[in-house]
């Protein structure tokens, strides 16, 4: 028999905005899975508060859009304060990208390898190749930092053990889409054991360029704030940097000083040119 949370003490925190059309069908297929389902509506402008409380969810509300990162950590907050006795808490998108039939995956996976963490690994094929490269790229940069391979870093489809859970609603790290990163890194950084599953992913989305600029923008969001994150890892790396950096700044500040020395020796020569008959 399988060493599963109970159902009562498993909580499916779900943070939305805008998502009215698929809010609904989330929340309803997450039920039979978790004795509590909290939606937070992260300053949406449409129906998505409505529609997620109709369907049977506890929902909260920022009166305006702070992010991904801010709505997870609300959402945590709630639980703890009206949820005490959870034991784990499962996160998942609500515009209907993740299947919510996955959550027994997930929590079959827990129930066998004991991980404080557990991360829904999609399938890359499906996914947009934008997409696909930048967070290829991002899960083999943070699995080189820490370590550990992660096939999927960016997943938002995880699970949380209760002590994971209690540290990131208490974290003052990002508030943005680098939530999924830093979970990742605090995890690590407090030695809670973290491991991945294979679950399905349906992009309804059309590619466009106004969604490709989106992701390129979240991308380099995500890869600096990764950047930074290793120093924590690697102190070297950092000292490294920062000799790099002030090196090529002593190298090329003689240059520019040079290059605008001769062209105001430049302009100066034209003026007088001018000036003389």
């Amino acid at each position: 028999m399988e060493n599963r949370a109970p159902k009562e003490k498993t909580v499916i925190l779900i943070a939305a905005y805008n998502e009215e059309k698929d809010i609904a069908g989330v929340v309803s297929g997450s039920k039979k899975y978790a004795g509590h389902i909290l939606v937070v509506d992260d300053g949406s402008e449409d129906g998505t508060l409505k529609e997620a409380a109709e369907a049977g969810a506890t929902v909260i509300r920022h009166q305006r859009r702070q992010g991904k990162g801010a709505a997870i950590k609300s959402g945590l907050q709630y639980i703890i304060k009206n949820f005490g006795d959870f034991e784990v808490v499962i996160t998942l998108d609500g515009d209907g990208q993740h299947c919510p039939a996955d959550i027994k995956k997930i929590l079959s996976a827990r129930a066998s390898n004991k991980s404080g963490l557990l991360i829904g690994a999609r399938n890359y094929g499906r996914m947009p190749f934008g997409r696909r490269f930048w967070n290829g790229f991002i899960s083999f940069l943070i699995s080189r930092i820490i370590g550990q391979k992660i096939g999927d870093s960016q997943s938002g489809f995880r699970l949380l053990g209760r002590r994971l859970a209690l540290i990131l609603a208490e974290s003052s790290g990002r508030d943005d889409y680098c939530i999924e990163s830093e979970i990742i890194f605090l995890a690590i950084k407090n030695k809670i054991k973290m491991a991945e599953t294979g679950v399905g992913t349906v992009y309804k989305k059309k590619f466009s360029l106004k969604t490709l600029r989106k992701d390129l923008i979240r991308s380099g969001q995500i890869f600096i704030f990764v950047i930074r994150r290793s120093f924590d890892f690697y102190p070297r790396f950092k000292l490294f940097l920062k000799i790099i950096l002030t090196g090529l700044f002593f190298i090329s500040f003689p240059h520019l000083i040079l290059t605008d020395l001769l062209q105001l020796l430049k302009n100066s020569s034209t003026i007088l040119d001018r000036c003389i008959p």
